[in-house]
């Protein structure tokens, strides 16, 4: 299901970004909503895109998922040992995944996923 959600999205933020009405660059597509969820995307300056699930009613996942980029390239990005396109393994980001969902859980606005392409 994440890599279909995520292709589905990406193939909306393409498609959004060169449908303009103006000669000005556009950002794309960065939130859908749904009846039961909200997808927030974020591109990094580096070309990396996050993609993060929650819940309709909240309304900070775009602070969220710019935080979680900002431990991303602190703690992945300057690993010497780490290779692009490989898994992540870094104890800083499986906590932050734990985190998400624990909070997440308590707080009634469920973070369903946390992906990275």
């Amino acid at each position: 299901d994440h890599l279909r959600l995520g292709g589905t999205f990406f193939g909306l933020y393409t498609i959004t970004a060169n449908i303009k009405p103006t000669t000005q660059t556009s950002s794309g597509i960065q939130v859908l909503e749904a009846d039961g969820f909200r997808l927030h995307a974020y591109q990094s300056p580096t070309g990396l895109k996050l993609y993060l699930t929650g819940h309709p009613q909240r309304e900070d996942l775009d602070q969220l998922i710019s935080k979680i980029y900002v431990y991303y390239s602190d703690y992945v990005l300057k690993n010497p040992f780490y290779e692009l396109d490989q898994p992540i393994h870094c104890q800083v980001i499986t906590y932050l995944r734990k985190k998400i969902t624990f909070v997440s859980f308590f707080s009634s606005c469920s973070f369903r996923n946390l992906m990275m392409f």
